[in-house]
C-alpha cells in the first residue's frame, strides 16, 4: 500500500514540476492566431514606414510629427485615467483631441502633401 502512494505522490509531483516549467507567452508562439497578429503588425509598419518615405519628410518635420504624437499619446493616456466621465463626453474629448491634432499636422505639412494625402 505504502509503495502504491509513494508512486501515486512521485508520480504527481513529477506532473506538477513539469507543468510548473513551461512559459505561458511562449505557448501560443506558434499557433495560426499569433502568427496572423504578427503578420499584421508587419504589413502594418511596412505601410507606416512606406507612407513616412513618400511624404518626404525634412528631419524637423519629422521631430514636430513625432512630438505632436507623443502629445497627443500623453493626453489621451491622461483621458484614459479619468474615472468618473460619462462615455459620450470620453468620446467627445477623444474627437477634439484627434481634430487638433490633424489640425496641427496640416500646419507643417506642405500643400502638395495636403493633397496627396488629404489631411
Amino acid at each position: 500500500m505504502k509503495k502504491i502512494i509513494a508512486a501515486a505522490l512521485l508520480t504527481s509531483f513529477a506532473v506538477a514540476t513539469t507543468n510548473a516549467q513551461e512559459i505561458p507567452h511562449r505557448k501560443h508562439a506558434g499557433s495560426p492566431q499569433h502568427q496572423m497578429e504578427m503578420k499584421q503588425k508587419q504589413f502594418k509598419k511596412q505601410q507606416h514606414d512606406q507612407v513616412m518615405k513618400q511624404l518626404n519628410l525634412t528631419t524637423e518635420q519629422k521631430e514636430q510629427f513625432k512630438a505632436q504624437r507623443e502629445e497627443l499619446k500623453i493626453k489621451m493616456d491622461e483621458l484614459k485615467k479619468i474615472d468618473n466621465i460619462t462615455v459620450k463626453e470620453w468620446k467627445s474629448r477623444m474627437e477634439t483631441m484627434r481634430k487638433s491634432t490633424k489640425q496641427k499636422w496640416k500646419t507643417f505639412s506642405l500643400k502638395s502633401r495636403k493633397k496627396k494625402w488629404l489631411l
